[in-house]
């Protein structure tokens, strides 16, 4: 026969297990699949500037892609000059929509974790509740949140329920 131990840890108020790291993580926001790591919060900031250096860099695309179409196809009429590109040039018609479609999708993923920033808190311990904080405490909230500073203002409805969920 043998012994059975059951370990009960104790974690801080909001901290997360992550099941697949196998590690607890304080402020936990989520486990990226993408960058097979988990956000937290020793690197939340840096996956909100990432985010922003993508959709940059896919803007970037977009504008030089527009200049290619224009130096390439200016001497053409709209309905040839979309005619030609499909049978020459599909793989920039199929990069700008996979880029456009990645744009929108990551417009999406910004605004999201900004909005959960400004109310102080994660996505593993946001809360339906309304926020108490005015959009200007919000903004500078963000602002902090980028630069790597504590929260200027913390949301006393949210906050308090999330120090009672472990």
């Amino acid at each position: 026969m043998g012994i059975v131990f059951v370990l009960q840890i104790v974690r801080a108020p909001r901290t997360k297990h992550c099941r697949l790291c196998e590690k607890c993580y304080e402020n936990m926001d989520h486990h990226c699949l993408f960058l097979l790591t988990c956000v937290a919060k020793k690197n939340h900031a840096l996956f909100c500037w990432f985010i922003i250096s993508c959709l940059v860099s896919m803007t970037l695309f977009l504008v030089h892609c527009a200049f290619y179409i224009m130096r390439t196809y200016s001497e053409q009429s709209l309905a040839h000059g979309l005619y030609t590109m499909f049978w020459t040039d599909c793989w920039v018609l199929s990069l700008i929509g996979m880029n456009a479609g990645s744009i929108i999708w990551g417009i999406n993923l910004l605004r999201f974790q900004f909005t959960v920033v400004s109310k102080g808190v994660t996505t593993v311990f946001m809360s339906k509740t309304k926020s108490a904080l005015t959009q200007q405490e919000r903004l500078i909230n963000i602002l902090y949140f980028l630069i790597g500073k504590e929260p200027f203002a913390e949301d006393p409805l949210i906050c308090s329920q999330n120090t009672h969920n472990v």
